[in-house]
């Protein structure tokens, strides 16, 4: 068995990885070291192996290699499936070494859907217990019922006693229809919210909420920038505007080292699997995407489409202002878009994300919340 890597770029996981292996039908990438298979991160790619013994696939993406990683281990199974060939590979430009101290850790979680079973949700957010904040954009609750966001509050404070928490309504965090009447407590969204900033200013954050909706949390040397698209009907609207208008001035007097703007919708321009002509998820797209190509070094984190991190494309991206944009699928089952051969039903498993912050960049890296694997391609590097 022989294998071969072209890379694009030092580091980046980008390239071709072309296999020749007879007898055998298809093949799986892993990070290695020189000793075998690096354990704790789920496997890179799946592809067939022709007639001819051969296969290939090309990466996409922007993914980074983990520093640890200095060989791709390529398994081939053989066509009756009672054999497997193997070869060690050496990556020809590896990942130079990580920072070992970030500045800040943060842990991302999406598209919750909280009803009656907390179980998946405090598994998540118990993830989040020795870091610097957690933050949700959207979805918490899958009705937005005073039941389901009081215990949505409940597992908040029960599992994460001591770690800030922030997050910004989705769709599911209004009802369907207006209520008639909202009980004394967490009733609705706007209410929790404000409990959540109270408790984070409690905790040490510098919190401020504007009139229009919208709020900046300071976390250490990070400002947290919360936008809430959604209104009642579940309708993708900022309500005159107002709320964009505040970020833009909000931007422009910030001194924070890191803005992560918080919004559950993705721009059009930088959703999974976006396609020319697609219609944007909010009415006031054009100009939120405006402020935002207005500024540098931006991180802009959405949720709401349930895709999964092992999605060729990647859900992660930087623009030429240096903005990341960063689509966190969701805690529960994610949606893989089937345009690869081979498939395994692992790559759609639920998961969270872990935002290192530190002097040589951002450090995004999926985690799988069913086996706590790092995600392959769910990895990236920014200096």
């Amino acid at each position: 068995m022989e294998g071969e890597i072209r890379q694009v770029h030092s580091g980046c996981a980008d390239g071709e990885y072309r296999v020749k292996a007879r007898g055998c039908i298809c093949v799986s990438l892993q990070w290695a070291n020189e000793q075998g298979v690096l354990p704790d991160w789920t496997p890179l790619a799946y592809f067939p192996v022709g007639a001819n013994g051969v296969g290939s696939c090309r990466m996409i993406g922007g993914r980074a290699i983990p520093p640890e990683a200095t060989h791709v281990l390529m398994q081939a199974v053989s066509v009756d499936m009672h054999s497997c060939q193997q070869v060690l590979v050496p990556i020809p430009m590896p990942a130079v070494p990580a920072e070992r101290t970030p500045e800040q850790k943060i842990l991302v979680l999406s598209d919750l859907h909280l009803s009656n079973q907390d179980r998946l949700l405090c598994r998540a957010l118990s993830l989040g217990a020795d870091w610097d904040g957690v933050l949700i954009p959207g979805d918490m609750t899958n009705d937005g019922t005073p039941e389901q966001l009081a215990h949505f509050w409940q597992c908040v404070t029960q599992t994460l006693p001591h770690t800030k928490v922030f997050c910004v309504a989705g769709n599911h965090d209004y009802p369907r229809f207006p209520l008639p009447h909202i009980p004394w407590g967490i009733g609705d969204y706007m209410t929790l919210q404000e409990k959540l900033l109270e408790r984070a200013e409690r905790q040490g954050a510098a919190c401020e909420m504007d009139v229009s909706g919208g709020y900046s949390a300071v976390v250490g040397d990070t400002e947290i920038l919360g936008l809430n698209g959604v209104t009642h009907w579940r309708s993708f609207r900022f309500p005159e505007g107002a709320q964009l208008e505040w970020l833009s001035r909000q931007l422009s007097v910030s001194r924070a080292k890191h803005q992560i703007l918080m919004c559950h919708a993705p721009l059009v321009r930088h959703k999974p699997y976006r396609q020319d002509g697609d219609a944007p998820y909010l009415h006031l797209n054009k100009r939120l995407q405006e402020i935002v190509d207005s500024r540098q070094n931006i991180l802009f984190l959405s949720g709401h489409t349930h895709v999964s991190l092992n999605c060729s494309m990647g859900c992660v991206e930087r623009d030429g202002n240096g903005n990341l944009y960063i689509n966190a699928g969701s805690i529960h089952p994610t949606a893989l878009k089937p345009d690869e051969p081979l498939q395994p039903s692992s790559w759609t498993e639920g998961n969270v994300l872990r935002l290192e912050l530190g002097l040589g960049g951002i450090t995004v890296t999926g985690l799988s919340l069913l086996t706590g694997k790092k995600i392959s391609r769910g990895y990236y590097r920014f200096p």
